[in-house]
């Protein structure tokens, strides 16, 4: 993650109260289904700075299209 100490106070009052990375919690409330408005709203935050989050914490968004029957897979480097 970025340097705590550049980021928005707002972002280090979040992982403050976490039990993970706060990029972790967002990416998975993203990747749960929700749209940049619903993770929002969970966060109290407008989906704008959402967006913005992502871009400081170097969270990259990417779009998939699939056909029936076929499947995606993210393999992580990270653990």
């Amino acid at each position: 993650m970025t340097n705590s100490r550049r980021l928005p106070r707002r972002i280090r009052e979040l992982q403050a109260t976490l039990d993970e990375p706060v990029d972790k919690y967002i990416v998975d409330l993203y990747n749960s289904g929700k749209t940049l408005a619903e993770v929002g709203e969970v966060l109290g935050i407008p989906k704008g700075t959402v967006f913005y989050w992502f871009s400081i914490l170097n969270i990259e968004v990417r779009h998939v299209a699939v056909r029936d029957g076929e499947r995606v897979e993210v393999v992580s480097d990270m653990d």
